[in-house]
């Protein structure tokens, strides 16, 4: 009787069961799927939303931190975008709102998508409020166009 393990195939038969298994909902489970990620790009993905998954429990500080990690693996900029703005949409929740503008700003120099728009939308609008300045509720308003203009909105 041969006892002979075949590496190869225990490791790829793990791999198999491992991409069947349903994403975790919640954060610990998270945590314990960004942690044993392999790949950096979906370890940098999976601490994104592990992120957010702390952002909903009203754990900001973690997220931040978790966020940094995801940054620090240098992922693809598509990556990077989540994680700036799952930062920015948490200092907003935070009431730093300039930390949010400077997020937001930079990520529309870049381009926009929904979640940007979003985040940028309230960010203006309760700088606005804050302070009353119009420049402000200028860019509240042209997000605002922007965000009725995207395609997901239709």
């Amino acid at each position: 009787m041969d006892t002979h393990l075949d590496i190869a195939q225990v490791l790829a038969d793990a791999a198999k069961a491992k991409a069947r298994r349903p994403a975790s909902a919640d954060s610990f489970g998270k945590a314990i799927d960004a942690a044993v990620e392999c790949d950096g790009e979906q370890r940098a993905w999976r601490l994104v939303v592990l992120a957010s998954a702390l952002r909903e429990e009203s754990r900001a500080e973690r997220a931040l931190e978790v966020l940094d990690a995801a940054v620090a693996l240098r992922p693809p900029r598509a990556a990077q975008r989540a994680a700036f703005t799952c930062a920015a949409a948490i200092h907003a929740d935070n009431g730093d709102l300039d930390t949010a503008r400077k997020l937001v700003e930079e990520l529309l120099a870049e381009g926009t998508d929904d979640h940007v728009l979003k985040i940028a939308a309230r960010t203006y609008w309760e700088l606005y409020e804050a302070t009353k300045e119009e420049a402000f509720f200028e860019r509240w308003k042209h997000v605002g166009a922007l965000l009725e203009e995207s395609p997901a909105s239709a």
